[in-house]
């Protein structure tokens, strides 16, 4: 097999001087191995404007990293409540956030409880990656993932953030990047 590995793509240069979209010279240079090749693009979007690795993402089957609940074992995402009733969700104290009240609410059918962040490692290792789209040809493979599911990254680091950019574009697209 071939491996062509492109980091950072959204970063790149749209096109090459004379020679043509970017994204189509790199792909250009697995074309002798055909099916023996693998391109692998690895990003974090900039804007959703002219973003390839966006674009890319798109063409593939999205899978994207599903966890189990650890009371009823419903497979769900990590992310934000956003007044959902469900996903990471914290109260005010004092017009800050409190950090012990950080927990993700379960979204499974019926449950709705509080899981602590403590438990985040073993949601994480029962958890799976699922396809959500078709992909537009076989063998195209996308994948997408946020820092909620980071062991680096704690809950209430990324509620901080998540609630300061609320109020800027600038943050909003900083945290969201």
């Amino acid at each position: 097999k071939r491996i062509i590995i492109a980091d950072e793509v959204d970063r790149y240069r749209l096109t090459l001087g004379d020679d043509g979209l970017t994204w189509d010279q790199i792909t250009a240079r697995g074309q002798a191995w055909s099916t023996e090749k693998k391109v692998l693009a690895i990003s974090t979007p900039t804007t959703a404007v002219g973003s390839i690795i966006s674009q890319l993402h798109n063409e593939g089957d999205q899978h994207q990293y599903y966890v189990p609940c650890p009371y009823c074992g419903f497979m769900q995402l990590l992310d934000f409540s956003s007044d959902k009733g469900a996903g990471l969700a914290w109260d005010y104290k004092n017009g800050r956030i409190d950090k012990r009240s950080l927990r993700f609410i379960c979204s499974g059918p019926g449950c709705g409880k509080d899981i602590r962040e403590n438990q985040k490692p073993k949601m994480l290792l029962g958890g799976e990656w699922r396809a959500t789209a078709r992909a537009i040809d076989e063998g195209i493979a996308s994948f997408h993932i946020n820092g909620l599911y980071s062991p680096f990254l704690s809950w209430y680091e990324m509620a901080k953030g998540y609630d300061e950019a609320q109020n800027s574009p600038e943050k909003k697209q900083t945290f969201f990047n």
